[in-house]
């Protein structure tokens, strides 16, 4: 998982930091800066992968609009030529981002230096592996499978002196800290591995913005697969789910799910569209059985977000890592709060992480604030338009037995508008 960002000089963010747990709300008032937080993570995965053209952006969930907008320029300071983003994944990675434009007419941001990353360990466990990879190359012995990743990052002269600062560092100390070793890399290709999980996960990072009209499509060209950021697909997911057979129990698991709508009874895909997939049938409980089956066209909308919504966080056939911005479109209140926990239990069952904005209060109740992996973020801007964030904490035993929803509206949380 991706456990800290620092990103500087986006849109309304001038410099910000914020640490992530698996489940991540974000509020604040409209024009706040959620959505560009959202952004500058998405430009950090395409930049991962080297796709920085508009199309791919839009296709994400990013903006893009011309580059003296997509810079900082608050009325403090002048614009300044690069964006910054860096990352801290579990697996003790960190890449660095520095993008730049040169403001000519349909050119395409760049990622300005190949990058770097950085790799954080206890000394005494960087030395050992860092004598490992030296000793496999005076012998020219074969790289073992678990280094060759990091081992192509680093040139043997690097490696040598490394290995002789990390020798002077633990003979000059006593605790065996932390030592984080620095490595530039060529467009990250090399931290692609398996042993790079939370590159991988940023690579795939999409913004979701469902909408009625698009989860009631088969698919739609240049989406990107499975889902598109604004629902497209859905139907299609849907059978794939229904006719492979490793993906049985997560299609039941959805269908249950989706019993929290009281006259919700089941989802099927009929077998004569399985080919085509132009439809699903929905079956109402209330309904006789000579009405028949509803279809996805008069289907209510909120089932349908709920739908996709869980078949977003229920298997590996979605991103690890993405966030949905407003969360709460199209849902009863109660329905969001009961949403948030129904989510939280699926991200941690199928090893996703995510970020969920929403302005309705109510979202919040949803959230268990003593579980560190579920956290509350309040955005705002400063006295000088910066975008700044707030992590609202809850520890066991708090004296408040005020719901977080009270909390919202009320005011004691911030990220409400003052100016009325």
């Amino acid at each position: 998982m991706i456990r800290e960002i620092q990103i500087e000089n986006f849109k309304s963010i001038k410099k910000m930091k914020l640490e992530l747990g698996r489940v991540n709300v974000f509020i604040g008032e409209n024009g706040s800066g959620k959505s560009n937080i959202l952004e500058a993570i998405a430009l950090a995965g395409a930049a991962a992968g080297d796709r920085l053209d508009n199309e791919f952006l839009f296709s994400r969930g990013v903006r893009p609009s011309e580059p003296r907008h997509m810079r900082c320029a608050l009325n403090s300071e002048a614009p300044s030529s690069d964006i910054v983003v860096s990352l801290s994944s579990q697996d003790k990675t960190r890449v660095n981002f520095v993008l730049t434009h040169d403001g000519r007419p349909y050119s395409s941001w760049k990622c300005k230096s190949s990058g770097e990353a950085s790799v954080i360990l206890k000394t005494s466990r960087m030395l050992a592996i860092l004598e490992m990879m030296l000793a496999e190359r005076e012998t020219n012995a074969p790289i073992d499978s678990n280094l060759a990743p990091l081992s192509k990052l680093i040139e043997t002269d690097r490696l040598a002196s490394a290995i002789a600062e990390l020798r002077e560092l633990e003979r000059t100390t006593e605790e065996d800290d932390d030592t984080e070793l620095v490595l530039k890399t060529d467009k990250f290709s090399s931290l692609k591995s398996d042993k790079s999980k939370g590159v991988k996960d940023l690579m795939e990072f999409v913004i979701f913005s469902p909408e009625n009209q698009s989860l009631r499509t088969f698919e739609r060209e240049g989406q990107i697969e499975p889902l598109g950021i604004r629902g497209e697909g859905l139907l299609k997911f849907l059978q794939v789910l229904d006719s492979t057979p490793s993906y049985e129990d997560a299609f039941l698991s959805i269908r249950k799910r989706l019993k929290i709508l009281g006259w919700f009874d089941d989802l099927f895909v009929p077998a004569s569209e399985r080919n085509s997939t132009s439809k699903i049938e929905i079956k109402d409980r209330y309904l006789s059985e000579s009405a028949g089956r509803l279809d996805q066209f008069s289907a209510n909308e909120g089932f349908l977000f709920l739908l996709f919504y869980f078949c977003l966080f229920s298997t590996d056939l979605t991103p690890r890592f993405f966030a949905v911005d407003n969360v709460d479109a199209s849902l009863n209140p109660k329905l969001c709060a009961h949403l948030v926990t129904e989510l939280a239990s699926l991200a941690g069952a199928n090893d996703k992480q995510a970020i969920l904005t929403t302005h309705n209060p109510a979202t919040l109740d949803g959230l268990d604030l003593n579980d560190d992996e579920q956290r509350l973020f309040v955005i705002s801007r400063g006295d000088e338009g910066e975008t700044k964030i707030r992590r609202i904490k809850q520890k066991e035993g708090s004296a408040s037995d005020v719901k977080l929803s009270t909390a919202f509206i009320n005011g004691y949380l911030g990220g409400l508008p003052k100016n009325f």
